[in-house]
């Protein structure tokens, strides 16, 4: 089965991998800022595995979806990522985040303080 998710991006969640497609520039940016996330090696157990990122197309490992948040995981990536601490950033919201062996693990870690400024100017 496969589900199928928009917002800045088209997201295609498969059984095992979650594709996302930029349609816009805030998309964009934030694939890139997943993949540079990514790339940079800290913190990774707090972070849905991103398995490639390719012309803006970002392949994540498809995670399961949480029951419940536990609000010091989030608190853990603000202090570890700086920039994803923004105000009025949707870290609190459960569907950003998954399972993934056991660990609560975040999905959507692409957002920073231009692209919020990207989404006030709607």
């Amino acid at each position: 089965m496969i589900n199928i998710k928009i917002s800045t991006r088209l997201v295609i969640l498969t059984k095992y991998k979650a594709y996302k497609i930029p349609l816009n520039k805030r998309g964009l940016l934030q694939c890139k800022n997943e993949y540079k996330i990514w790339k940079s090696g800290k913190g990774r157990k707090y972070l849905a595995p991103l398995l490639w990122y390719k012309l803006g197309i970002v392949c994540q490992e498809r995670v399961k979806e949480l029951d419940k948040l536990d609000t010091h995981i989030v608190l853990k990536v603000k202090k570890l990522f700086p920039e994803l601490d923004i105000d009025n950033c949707d870290l609190y919201f459960k569907h950003n985040w998954g399972l993934h062996y056991g660990q609560q693990v975040l999905v959507d870690y692409g957002i920073d303080k231009t692209i919020v400024k990207m989404y006030n100017k709607r």
